[in-house]
């Protein structure tokens, strides 16, 4: 429960450390209705993602269970929570 836990927190951190930074870069530029903000969040949680499914991937191959729940949890609240904040940004930056 420990590893979850520090594998959750680690990774909501840097899914809201590049929010942050995606909705800042694209704050001056007024491209169309937050667009480029949204593609650029979306690119960036799929890559996420797909480093966080291949990880769980290779843990289960190690036959370590509790680190592969680990990451293969984390990965699908990264895909939701960051589609979600994705969507977020881009309708923040569409005013």
């Amino acid at each position: 429960m420990n590893q979850l836990k520090k594998v959750l927190l680690i990774n909501l951190l840097i899914l809201l450390a590049y929010t942050a930074l995606s909705g800042i870069s694209s704050m001056g530029s007024r491209d169309h209705n937050g667009l480029g903000a949204m593609i650029l969040m979306a690119l960036a949680v799929a890559l996420h993602f797909g480093i966080l499914f291949i990880i769980s991937i290779v843990k289960f191959a190690r036959k370590d269970k509790q680190g592969g729940q680990a990451y293969l949890l984390a990965s699908f609240l990264i895909l939701l929570i960051g589609f979600s904040a994705c969507y977020g940004v881009g309708a923040l930056l569409s005013r």
